[in-house]
């Protein structure tokens, strides 16, 4: 379950909020500087989203640097690993689907499993009927 950062947390208190129950978190973000993805995270955190989630990959970040606060704030690296510490969830990162790179299709609903230390994703079920 996934998508565009912004867009998934603009769901936020309404009733398509997505449930993460026992899903893998895959996620990107376009021109977002690392404050507003640190306030974005801070939301899905509140809301128990890393609760359920198995797993995160993140894809491509385009012109994610930070403008507002440069120098006061660590990269989004860093603020996606402090965020999830206490959850144990493994995460891969800079992988290949998003605004940038081959634009590799990340299929929402069916069954994937993914291996951090190979840096893997496996779909398990077929993308189409």
């Amino acid at each position: 379950m996934g998508g565009y950062l912004g867009a998934i947390t603009s769901l936020y208190r309404t009733s398509y909020w997505p449930s993460m129950e026992n899903s893998i978190l895959f996620w990107e973000a376009l021109w977002t500087q690392p404050h507003e993805i640190e306030r974005q995270f801070t939301i899905a955190e509140a809301e128990g989203m890393f609760d359920t989630v198995t797993g995160m990959v993140v894809g491509k970040l385009v012109g994610c640097e930070e403008k507002d606060y440069e120098g006061l704030l660590p990269d989004v690296r860093e603020l996606i690993l402090e965020i999830t510490k206490n959850y144990g969830f493994p995460i891969i990162g800079n992988a290949d689907f998003g605004h940038a790179g081959s634009f590799m299709s990340m299929p929402e609903g069916i069954l994937a499993q993914m291996d951090a230390e190979a840096l893997s994703i496996e779909l398990i079920e077929p993308t189409v009927k």
